[in-house]
């Protein structure tokens, strides 16, 4: 909302956000078809790009920005959104910005903040700062693409970032509703405030390419208060002055810029044949889930599998896909599942609610198998880049497909491994005592006997320990040449620490759990060169490595970290979802799903596919080896 002079109310119909405000005009101004006003914008990258709303920009002939010093910069759109009321300005200057959060975790009651200009008229021309809460994760007429919240809002804040308690930007605030408007039929609403989400400017975002490759990758500060939010969102937040036609119904105000001389102010006309407008009307914003673990102790793994995620989503709106006749962007849902099977299903539940068309996950057998039920009942294809319990895709659901082998074959080709080529015939297996620590562990055991193996000895641990001494103990006392262990590498690393430390160097085989570069680190330096040996569904062939070389580079470039493990599936899992759609020329999960098994996707990880069980057809193995602190590879077969 523009901040105005109060000569005379008016009401009018904002469709882009379906609801209806009351706002003030200067009437000379009407009558000459003109109007002026002031709004307030955001720094997202450190090349003068601001964010702020259509209805600011709309019908302006000058635009000026001013910074905290009322130094002014003249202003053009190099692109919006009007559907989405959304609108993106550059000005010669070298900016702070604020960090854009793609994934949306915020959820109703969550504290939020927001910074801009209000009624600067009376107000002056210091940024304000309003807390409150997310009271609605819908806006108006339950419109699933505005957050509703409690922070105080008046003329002028449009266009100015809502923030979270960490000061990233999750919504750009749009309106109020206005309580003289609800007067009208009785009811007063109290700071019943609106911000339209940040994925939905994200999603035009991508389509800018000068935009896109500059936004920040993390936020640029960590934040302790909201004191420091507030500081951190007033270095970004500039004062928009507009002068133009009255393109709409009635503008709201005739506000004066600063006192102050600018430059010569840029038309809006220049940019009418830039290139980088995203002006489709009607985009399509769709929400897709990936649900792994972020908080415990395998942490480290679901923020490698939710990177992927993130990739996936930013590049498949590159792409401007048109499915059903429209314009269709991608919304990342993320969902921490905690590794635990009932926080698990909580997740999944809430992204059932929440309205998604496709799920990617859970990293777990023990979190993906319960979970699969929930997303069965609810229609909605899930795809586990990593769970490898062979039961998944044994329940009978359509909806149920995974991207690496399971572990039956998983078993198969370590124990080959362990029998023929590092020869053991004495054999003792530790597992976790998790779904996926059990399942793989006992699958070894089949395939090792079957290969002339015994075993000498068998020991479980729960999920947690870090004292292995009791086992260590039996271990020794069995006196095997070889070690199996089914779980984890954050487990993995203390057992062969541990195991160094009382003389017990013999061979260490295991999974894709234990498959990790951070494994040497958790071990504390203890591996022996070819003494660890370990199995990872998945894997990609001399012919094929450099794109999955250029993928870890991009990776690495993006978040300043390497690929642990699945993250590129998780980035293929994603675009398989979305080429069934294309097939499908549908997103809706009933239309898609009947094209989920004739998908046949050239992806990063190779070429997908599944079979009538869900389960992907060919499937690589990778087996490593340690040498020198590094993981490296041994061979892929298939």
């Amino acid at each position: 909302m523009y901040s105005s002079i109060k000569n005379k109310i008016v009401t009018i119909s904002l469709s882009f956000i379906s609801c209806i405000a009351l706002l003030d005009i200067n009437e000379a101004q009407a009558r000459a078809g003109e109007r002026e006003g002031t709004a307030t914008a955001f720094a997202i990258s450190k090349n003068g790009h601001l964010a702020t709303n259509f209805h600011v920009i709309n019908g302006m002939t000058e635009i000026i920005v001013f910074d905290r010093d009322k130094k002014a910069y003249p202003a053009k759109v190099i692109a919006f959104d009007p559907e989405n009321d959304l609108a993106i300005l550059s000005i010669d200057k070298t900016t702070i910005p604020l960090f854009l959060e793609n994934t949306q975790r915020i959820r109703k009651g969550s504290e939020v903040s927001a910074m801009g200009f209000p009624n600067v008229d009376l107000q002056g021309y210091e940024a304000k700062f309003t807390n409150g809460t997310i009271t609605a994760e819908s806006g108006s007429n339950g419109d699933v693409r505005f957050f509703q919240i409690s922070a105080p809002i008046q003329p002028g804040n449009s266009g100015g970032p809502l923030l979270d308690s960490r000061g990233s930007v999750i919504g750009i605030v749009t309106s109020k509703l206005n309580d003289k408007l609800t007067l009208m039929d009785g009811v007063v609403a109290q700071n019943v405030n609106y911000a339209v989400k940040v994925p939905y400017l994200l999603a035009m975002i991508s389509s800018t390419r000068a935009v896109r490759d500059e936004l920040l990758k993390a936020p640029a500060k960590s934040v302790r208060s909201r004191e420091d939010v507030a500081e951190l969102a007033e270095s970004a937040v500039y004062l928009v002055y507009g002068r133009g036609k009255d393109t709409r119904a009635a503008p709201e105000s005739s506000a004066k810029a600063p006192n102050t001389t600018a430059p010569a102010p840029t038309s809006l006309q220049e940019s009418g044949n830039n290139p980088q407008l995203a002006t489709i009307p009607g985009t399509k914003l769709i929400r897709l889930g990936h649900v792994g673990p972020l908080t415990g102790a395998i942490s480290h793994l679901g923020r490698d599998n939710e990177n992927g995620a993130k990739m996936a989503i930013e590049d498949l709106n590159s792409l401007n896909l048109v499915i059903g006749g429209q314009l269709t962007k991608f919304e990342l849902i993320a969902e921490n599942d905690g590794a635990d099977p009932r926080q698990g299903n909580s997740s999944a539940q809430r992204l059932v609610n929440m309205g998604v068309k496709g799920v990617v996950g859970h990293l777990n057998s023990g979190t993906t198998i319960p979970a699969s039920e929930i997303y069965f009942r609810a229609g909605i294809p899930q795809i586990s880049p990593s769970a490898t319990n062979p039961k998944f895709t044994k329940q009978g659901f359509s909806t149920a497909f995974r991207m690496v082998a399971n572990d039956e074959a998983l078993a198969g080709m370590i124990a080959k491994v362990a029998t023929r080529d590092l020869a053991a015939r004495k054999i003792a297996v530790v597992d976790d005592g998790t779904i996926y620590g059990t399942g793989i562990a006992y699958a070894f055991r089949l395939a090792a006997e079957q290969n002339g193996a015994s075993i000498v000895t068998v020991q479980s641990v729960a999920s947690n320990t870090t004292d292995f001494n009791a086992e260590i103990t039996a271990i020794k006392n069995s006196n095997p040449d070889l070690i199996f262990f089914g779980g984890m590498d954050m487990q993995a690393g203390p057992l062969l620490q541990q195991l160094s430390a009382q003389g017990v160097n013999v061979k260490f085989v295991g999974s894709d759990g234990i498959c990790t570069s951070a494994l040497p680190r958790m071990a504390k330096d203890t591996i022996q060169n070819d003494q660890v040996f370990c199995g990872e569904a998945g894997g990609v062939e001399a012919g094929r490595t450099a794109i999955l070389d250029e993928f870890k580079r991009k990776y690495k470039n993006r978040f300043g970290m390497d690929v642990l493990i699945y993250a590129p599936y998780v980035y293929d899992s994603f675009f398989t979802l979305v080429s069934a759609m294309k097939r499908a020329n549908s997103v809706e999960p009933q239309q898609y799903l009947n094209y989920m098994k004739a998908v046949r996707l050239n992806g990063v990880t190779g070429v997908i596919s599944f079979d009538d069980r869900g389960d992907i057809q060919q499937p690589a193995l990778t087996l490593y080896t340690y040498r020198n602190g590094r993981r490296v590879l041994h061979h892929v077969t298939r």
